[in-house]
């Protein structure tokens, strides 16, 4: 009897709904309810999302987003424009600009005397650079105008502002499609000529590489008693000031965790894979897998004796040299992959036996 009744109530909903179907979409259909149409809460935006259009083919849909950013791209950007040169490096003194790079995870790698290495794996997406601010003004640069972010307890200037030896390089990484950005991100690479990027980052140089265009867990602290007349004070972080005291700048409090870069320095590239722009990394790196990445030349004493042994190409690598042709029409997509001298190759013989040996 229960069964029957509720049988029978949703029928009479179901009749009282007037549902109506609007367009068939494969074997689905769209139902429009009563409900729909009352008045949302205040946090949610009616207005139409321009990317859900149902009547667009998969091919006007690409066709559009291709069309969208190469509207945002200017043709008179400073990479095609101006002529670029190669500049000496200077020991000690030249900083270059890092990349953007996309952790993938962990591979292993061999070398040649059967050492095992635990390799990260980075991805570098399409990196472009947007801005530069010259040392001279870096002072004026909008984000360190308000100090706090950098140093709390210290009221002395860092020295790499103060001595303005060093600009700051703006880079972008992954481009988008503009609609899913608003005007105002937009804007900031248009004078760049550029598309829109998920990702903006800055990397301090010198000018001569400049490119132009909860407290427990938290601090450790140990807590109240679990007991002899403890109330609600097991996992407080106790006094914060003196009465009628104000709190002290830098006092540790419960926030946010995370959200913060952890540096891993020194760490040795063993392998690239300049088609699909990957770097291959001796040792663990912070970080899970798909987080962002930035990486940039070191300052360790011994690996900086390296660079100044051989130096790199300054303020890039623009493309010049024939000894470094890619096939991107081969369905071998290792076949270019550039090694250390200590890495075994994947591609060569580990043993090979003749037929002496007995």
């Amino acid at each position: 009897m229960l069964r029957f009744a509720v049988t029978q109530l949703s029928k009479y909903l179901l009749a009282s709904c007037q549902c109506q179907p609007v367009r068939s979409v494969g074997k689905s259909s769209k139902v429009i309810y009563p409900w729909m149409d009352r008045r949302k809460p205040y946090w949610i935006s009616e207005t139409p999302d321009p990317r859900s259009d149902e009547d667009l083919t998969p091919e006007n849909k690409s066709f559009l987003e291709t069309e969208r950013l190469l509207q945002m791209e200017n043709k008179r950007t400073p990479l095609i424009t101006e002529q670029w040169e190669q500049r000496e490096w200077i020991p000690n003194v030249t900083q270059r600009c890092g990349l953007i790079a996309i952790k993938l995870g962990m591979y292993p790698l061999w070398t040649k005397t059967g050492r095992r290495l635990d390799c990260t794996i980075f991805q570098v997406p399409d990196n472009h650079a947007l801005r530069y601010v010259p040392p001279s003004d870096i002072d004026q640069y909008i984000s360190l105008r308000d100090p706090r972010g950098y140093w709390l307890n210290s009221k002395r200037i860092p020295s790499w502002i103060a001595q303005r030896r060093w600009g700051l390089q703006l880079v972008g990484a992954v481009s988008a499609d503009p609609l899913e950005f608003s005007a105002a991100w937009c804007g900031l690479f248009k004078e760049a000529g550029v598309p829109p990027k998920r990702k903006v980052s800055r990397f301090l140089v010198t000018p001569d590489a400049a490119l132009k265009p909860g407290v427990i867990e938290r601090w450790e602290m140990r807590g109240g008693p679990a007991a002899h007349g403890s109330t609600k004070f097991h996992r407080r972080m106790g006094s914060a000031a003196g009465t009628g005291g104000r709190v002290i700048r830098g006092k540790r409090m419960a926030g946010v965790m995370g959200n913060r870069f952890r540096h891993a320095r020194g760490l040795m590239v063993v392998r690239i894979n300049p088609k699909l722009g990957l770097i291959y990394v001796a040792g663990a790196t912070p970080g899970p897998v798909h987080c962002y990445s930035l990486m940039h030349d070191c300052w360790l004493v011994n690996r900086r004796r390296e660079l100044d042994a051989n130096p790199p190409p300054v303020p890039t690598w623009f493309g010049t040299d024939d000894a470094l042709t890619i096939d991107f029409e081969s369905t071998d997509d290792f076949e270019a992959d550039l090694y250390h001298d200590i890495i075994h190759r994947s591609d060569d013989v580990s043993i090979a036996y003749s037929r002496d040996d007995s």
